[in-house]
């Protein structure tokens, strides 16, 4: 099992006092106990990861590296908040992480990764505004992330990861949308998304987060397609979604994010069939 390998790594890397090597591990059991919903189990291996990461970062200021892994931490603190729904200190860790990369990208302005990262962060301090639904706010995390990666994206097309940014971004536009019912706005960006995802699937047809991404947003489409009532497209767009999902649910049966997407999926259809019958 991967927990139990990643722990005696870990564990490894201490006794060698070997900074990188427990970042790595406790980052990777972090998202390995994240991934299974063990919340709190989750904080206190990224909160660990945090320390070393600020040590480092402390010691020497200009190394922009042990930065960047102090901005990742942040990022990881901030969405086991995001995920226990505690928005205000989810934002305060997404906040300072995107402040350490707008920082990284000033110095170094030609690292295209480190760009795309803080386009991430413009995401992460997005979501967080709209759990406390401050949507302004988040519109605007939001767009500043999609700006990032159309340029990104055009200036390297093969790059799947930067692809998978912008659709990320193009989601939570309409996410925003959405919650103020803006559906055609809101139709246009999970479009976007949508279009990005079917590309990437099918140049990767096994790669699981793709075919989550993509689920999940023929999910947001059927939503919208059902409030504007163009339910024959709503039902079109929710029965892609349950086929995605199901694969997904065949290769994992215990995942539970997962089965709930599948359970969500299924809840629109049968609310759609009462509708039409009514």
């Amino acid at each position: 099992e991967i927990e139990t390998v990643v722990r005696e790594s870990l564990e490894l890397f201490k006794d060698l006092k070997e900074d990188d090597g427990q970042i790595n591990a406790l980052d990777l059991l972090g998202d390995t106990l994240f991934d299974q919903r063990r919340w709190a189990e989750a904080l206190s291996e990224y909160e660990t990861f945090q320390q070393i990461a600020a040590r480092l970062a402390q010691k020497d200021p200009d190394n922009a590296t042990w930065q960047q892994l102090l901005s990742v931490s942040r990022n990881k603190v901030g969405r086991v908040y995001e995920a226990g729904d505690r928005h205000e200190e989810a934002l305060r860790e997404h906040e300072i992480s995107k402040k350490i990369m707008e920082k990284i990208v000033q110095q170094y302005p030609e690292n295209t990764d480190w760009r795309c990262e803080l386009a991430a962060s413009h995401g992460h301090v997005g979501a967080a505004y709209r759990g406390e639904k401050r949507w302004g706010d988040a519109l605007l995390e939001y767009e500043a992330s999609k700006q990032i990666m159309l340029g990104l994206s055009q200036k390297d097309p093969g790059n799947a990861g930067w692809w998978r940014e912008l659709a990320a971004s193009h989601g939570g536009l309409g996410e925003i949308h959405q919650a103020e019912g803006r559906n055609d706005e809101a139709q246009r960006e999970y479009g976007a998304a949508k279009q990005i995802m079917l590309k990437l699937v099918e140049q990767d047809p096994g790669n699981t987060s793709w075919l989550r991404d993509l689920a999940r947003f023929h999910y947001r489409l059927g939503q919208v397609l059902t409030a504007q009532g163009s339910m024959t497209e709503a039902l079109a767009e929710h029965e892609r979604s349950i086929s995605v999902t199901e694969r997904l649910v065949e290769i994992d049966p215990r995942n539970p994010k997962w089965q709930d997407d599948l359970k969500a999926s299924h809840e629109a259809m049968e609310k759609l069939d009462r509708q039409d019958k009514g």
